[in-house]
This record gives structure tokens, sequence and C-alpha cells, in this order.
């Protein structure tokens, strides 16, 4: 166990160490398309977590199959 934690932390900390001075650019449509991305993310994991909600709502407990009978008039 102690090896892998020892190997997992050379492989996250030996590439930024590795790294020398990065002549990259990134224009503003990148950053907008990073925001849309993480908000279309977040928006569907709460539906998809609200559907797993439902569903085990459902499971415990069971409504009658009868429809509701109308109002007296």
């Amino acid at each position: 166990m102690k090896n892998a934690v020892t190997v997992i932390s050379l492989g996250i900390v030996l590439p930024i160490w590795a790294t020398g001075t990065a002549h990259a650019y990134l224009d503003p449509g990148t950053g907008t398309f990073i925001l849309q991305i993480l908000a279309a993310g977040l928006v569907g994991g709460l539906f998809y977590i609200r559907r797993i909600g439902k569903a085990i709502k459902g499971f415990f407990i069971k409504e009658d199959s009868k429809p509701d009978a109308p109002p007296p008039a």
C-alpha cells in the first residue's frame, strides 16, 4: 500500500517538476467553452440525481393503482 502511494505521488508531482516554460495560448472562446461544459455537467448531474431519488422513493412508497374519486357535488 505504501509503495502504491509513493508511485501515485511521483506520477503526479514529477510531471509538474519536469515542465519548463509553456508558450501556450488560450483564446476567450476556450474559457467560455469550458464554462459551458461545466454548467451542462452540473445541470445534467442534478437531473440524474433527481431521477435516481424518484426511483428509490418509488421503490419504497407504493402508490394505489386506483384513481382518486371525484369530490361530491
